[in-house]
């Protein structure tokens, strides 16, 4: 029996591609006994397939073609680059494979050119992550591997007790909860408040609570032999 409950009902179901290379429809559904409606993005020509996607609400008093839809475009650039950026990073990936593997920065300072994550903080301060152990490298080989692992559509072949710890300001928290909904085994998510991926790695009242989170699940699990 699981015994999560999600935060929020933003279940991703859209499509990666650039808006100008969609098709749109207009869907309803029921949900608590209220109709909710919406436009469906999908890419042209889509075949029927289950997508990733991204759920955009405007303001009060609004409609949907107002602020959500330029939202909507504008995420799907910025995320993904549209279809075209997430076409062309697997191609680098494959050529880099060729390659026999290409390295590149992983982090560095925020404005830094040809590196993977030009932001400050934790993966560039040697007080945090710059640490000696950390090689602070990128194989560009991996981005094929990396844009279409999808751990969700393996979570109904797990059965093993499981714990997670998130926050809704940390990385992914609806993928989180996907997986969730589709594990097959007892679970169960401990969602913090406003603590951020970055929080999780080295700040110690989150690394404590967190930790003492899973010391509680690891002592409950009755022991089982191997």
């Amino acid at each position: 029996m699981k015994t999560f409950t999600p935060t929020s009902a933003a279940l991703l179901l859209a499509s990666t591609a650039a808006i100008a290379q969609v098709e749109t429809r207009i869907i309803t559904f029921e949900n608590e006994g209220a109709i909710l409606s919406g436009t469906l993005y999908l890419p042209e020509g889509h075949s029927g397939a289950a997508l990733p996607a991204v759920v955009v609400t405007g303001a009060c008093a609004t409609v949907e073609e107002q602020m959500p839809r330029l939202y909507a475009e504008e995420l799907v650039e910025a995320v993904y680059g549209g279809a075209d950026g997430v076409v062309g990073l697997i191609e680098i990936g494959r050529a880099a494979q060729a390659a026999s593997g290409q390295i590149i920065p992983a982090a560095g300072p925020e404005g830094a050119e040809g590196v993977l994550m030009p932001m400050d903080g934790y993966d560039v301060d040697p007080a945090r992550g710059t640490i000696p152990e950390y090689d602070n490298q990128w194989n560009r080989a991996i981005w094929e591997g990396w844009l279409t692992y999808y751990p969700v559509s393996s979570a109904g072949q797990l059965t093993q007790p499981l714990a997670i710890v998130h926050s809704d300001a940390a990385t992914i928290p609806r993928g989180v909860e996907a997986f969730l909904q589709g594990f097959a085994g007892a679970a169960m998510l401990e969602m913090f408040e406003a603590v951020t991926q970055f929080d999780f790695y080295d700040k110690p009242e989150d690394v404590t609570r967190a930790a003492d989170t899973m010391a509680r699940h690891f002592l409950a699990v009755p022991a089982q032999d191997s």
